[in-house]
């Protein structure tokens, strides 16, 4: 895994939703093993998957990754301050 790039698993109770979010190097991105919200992912549309997936399948191999337990009421809002990071990235 590239040394700049993090990986985060969010774990929410007591519902036991998940959610990933790798730090890339400018924005974060939530991210599964076959969907990223970078822009790489979304349209250049690599059929290997982009940097941040490969990044997570790694770290999740490897355990290295850091996890957050946080409470379910926390979900919506930390999904919207993910998203809104994403969003805030225009194209390269």
């Amino acid at each position: 895994m590239q040394k700049d790039i993090k990986v985060i698993k969010y774990f929410f109770k007591p519902s036991g939703k998940v959610l990933y979010v790798v730090k890339g190097f400018h924005h974060d991105y939530i991210t599964t093993k076959t969907f990223c919200t970078c822009f790489d992912y979304n349209f250049r549309k690599k059929p290997e998957g982009c940097i941040h997936m490969k990044a997570l399948v790694e770290a999740l191999e490897s355990n290295k990754y850091e996890e957050i337990i946080a409470d379910d009421e926390e979900y919506s809002q930390i999904f919207k301050y993910e998203l809104y990071d994403v969003l805030s990235e225009g194209p390269r």
